[in-house]
């Protein structure tokens, strides 16, 4: 067979192979992408580093136990600076759970983080009050009563939902007893 029969069965045109050639390379593409931003196991996200042990005992064990310390002492300014630490601290650890994925791939993440930490609970630097006053206060502000709202009414509802649950397990209970069976020895 000549040439020109055997690849005549392959003959597209230039604008259909191109299309095809596309699908498939955009396919590919897809496929590596969401195959590089899969989710990394837990473990090698926390623990695979020896500075996410060290930003572990930094950003928490420290200023939880320098907030103690600030409880027993009943200095209202020292117990304001680490309630301010703790708030920042908490809205920092709600971002990073929804960046996590993409903060895997940052370079030197984790000491990064551990400096950012230590900037703000450092008392001379006072990082966490800088957050608080400049972007904090003013973002959660305006929310504080629909907040509140939201967290009352969510309390009701499980406080109703525990109850009823309650009432429903008492009734199955109290129509249980005195219905057991008696197994008998043959």
């Amino acid at each position: 067979p000549s040439r020109q029969k055997l690849f005549s069965m392959f003959s597209f045109s230039a604008p259909v192979f191109y299309l095809y050639f596309r699908l498939l390379l955009l396919s590919f593409s897809f496929f590596f992408f969401f195959l590089m931003i899969r989710r990394p196991p837990r473990s090698t996200l926390s623990s695979s580093s020896a500075a996410s042990d060290v930003y572990k005992r930094q950003g928490f064990l420290s200023p939880a136990f320098s907030s103690f310390k600030a409880l027993e002492d009943e200095c209202a300014l020292r117990q304001r600076f680490w309630l301010v630490y703790w708030v920042v601290y908490s809205c920092f650890c709600t971002v990073e759970c929804f960046l996590e994925p993409l903060l895997y791939f940052v370079p030197f993440y984790y000491p990064i983080k551990l400096g950012f930490l230590i900037w703000l609970f450092y008392p001379q630097t006072k990082g966490a009050e800088t957050i608080y006053n400049s972007v904090l206060k003013d973002l959660i502000k305006p929310y504080v009563e629909a907040i509140d709202g939201g967290l009352e009414h969510a309390s009701k509802s499980a406080k109703d939902a525990m109850n009823s649950a309650s009432a429903a397990v008492a009734a199955q209970a109290s129509g249980m007893v005195g219905k057991e069976q008696v197994k008998k020895d043959d």
